[in-house]
């Protein structure tokens, strides 16, 4: 899945704050600045969606093909 947001905070833990529905994802840090716009992909393999509480609001854009190793 790939989501758009921008870049809402920069901690001093070494993470860029992304918001993201109701909440954040939190990535590791990230050159942009503060506000500026970034996309993002989720793999299937990095989360269960079907296994968050209450769902996630969103669905995909893009569709990738597996990588091959």
């Amino acid at each position: 899945m790939v989501i758009k947001t921008r870049v809402a905070a920069q901690g001093t833990d070494g993470l860029s704050r992304l918001p993201f529905c109701d909440g954040q994802i939190d990535v590791s840090r990230r050159d942009e600045r503060v506000g500026a716009r970034v996309r993002g992909d989720i793999h299937a393999r990095d989360v269960g969606l079907a296994l968050l509480p209450l769902g996630l609001p969103a669905f995909p854009t893009a569709l990738m093909p597996a990588p091959s190793n």
